[in-house]
């Protein structure tokens, strides 16, 4: 897998997190009295919301304080990575400089980098130990935790995390202990209920009174393979009945809490959730895309080291097309540092001494591209 480097500050990750830094947040509106949000009077004032709740959740954890690895001092807004950096948990406009000097970003505030931004981890490397490759993965998205990248992170055991520059996942948060079961419960609660601001109504999808759906997983965007069979899931609360559709099929695709799918078309399919409770009803989607043709590389490994005094060695792939079937005769493979270096499904070769990307490539009858790469190391 193909690494960019990151700037020091992102290699913060690997430390712990100091203890809880004293900077305060103001009274939410319509508080009369002197009293911070969070307070046991604003107990009972309806669902979570960022300024009441969250807030000082990250601050009497890893989002304060000049040592914290989420405080100011972590996130690096870089240009060339879309404005990510480490993520700084504490409540202030950030991105626009850095140590005084200017980054060519704008200044966010916290809310904005949950759910704008997106963790630079898995828009680098993903979780190639849990089939994801790098994308572009929100910290925050309302109503589903799954596509919450936060939210797996802070799930110890079954969250998936992305990795680091050295090939190892990150690490579940906090580092130095357990998030208390509660917190858990009320991030789980924030973002199921819409990911509120103080004041807000949800958004995000459709809802009505008590229903509200949730998809669950695959992840907003997700590519799969054409002929793929995707196992969809997902929620709606308000004891709503669930009906499927895809935009690129007729009729429900079923009523029960997952549904298995085939992709139809190429390209982009959209598949809704939709509850239905009496009069109230609820809907939210998301949009999976369709690749085809589909390379895959069988032989040799990524990341697989090789001696060119051993000679010559198998290379293999295997390629489909939703329309031309099988094309793993036109394979065309590349190399970074001998160029093309063999076409087919399988030949042996041997490569140059050095570090190489390898590229294996096919091209459909409509001219649309697939392909795939390792990484492949030839020693003496």
């Amino acid at each position: 897998m193909h690494i960019r480097n990151l700037s020091p500050i992102l290699l913060l990750a690997v430390a712990g997190c100091g203890g809880p830094g004293s900077a305060t947040i103001a009274d939410a509106p319509g508080d009369d009295d002197d009293s911070a949000i969070g307070d046991d009077d604003d107990d009972d004032a309806g669902p979570p919301t960022f300024e009441r709740d969250i807030i000082p959740l990250f601050e009497r954890s890893c989002g304060a304080g000049d040592n914290n690895c989420h405080s100011q001092i972590a996130f690096k807004a870089e240009p060339e990575f879309d404005c990510k950096g480490w993520l700084s948990l504490e409540n202030m406009p950030l991105g626009s400089s850095y140590e005084g000097v200017p980054t060519g970003c704008p200044d966010m505030d916290l809310y904005e980098r949950l759910l704008d931004l997106g963790s630079w981890q898995c828009f680098t490397h993903g979780a190639p130990d849990r089939g994801v490759p790098p994308t572009e993965w929100k910290y925050v998205v309302p109503f589903d935790l799954d596509a919450s990248y936060l939210w797996h992170k802070i799930t110890i055991g079954t969250g998936v995390l992305c990795h680091l520059g050295d090939g190892n996942p990150s690490d579940y948060m906090p580092i130095a202990v357990d998030l208390p079961q509660e917190d858990i419960d009320l991030v789980e609660a924030w973002i199921l209920g819409g990911a509120l601001r103080y004041g807000d109504t949800p958004t995000g999808g459709t809802t009505s009174g008590d229903v509200n759906c949730t998809i669950t997983s695959p992840v907003d965007g997700d590519a799969f393979p054409f002929y793929e069979s995707i196992t969809v899931t997902g929620t709606c609360m308000g004891g709503a009945a669930l009906d499927w559709s895809m935009d690129t099929q007729a009729g429900s695709l079923g009523t029960a809490g997952s549904v298995a799918v085939t992709l139809p078309a190429d390209g982009a399919n959209v598949i809704t959730l939709s509850g239905i409770a009496g009069a109230e009803s609820a809907q939210t989607s998301i949009t999976l895309t369709s690749v085809s043709p589909v390379v895959v590389i069988t032989h040799p490994g990524d990341g697989d080291v090789r001696s060119v005094s051993d000679g010559p060695f198998l290379w293999s792939g295997q390629a489909r097309d939703r329309q031309d079937g099988e094309l793993s005769a036109s394979i065309f493979w590349w190399s970074t540092i001998d160029q093309e270096f063999g076409r087919g499904a399988s030949f042996d070769s041997l490569l140059s001494v050095g570090q190489h990307q390898i590229w294996a490539e096919v091209v459909d009858v409509d001219g649309n591209f697939g392909s795939a790469i390792i990484d492949i190391e030839m020693t003496p």
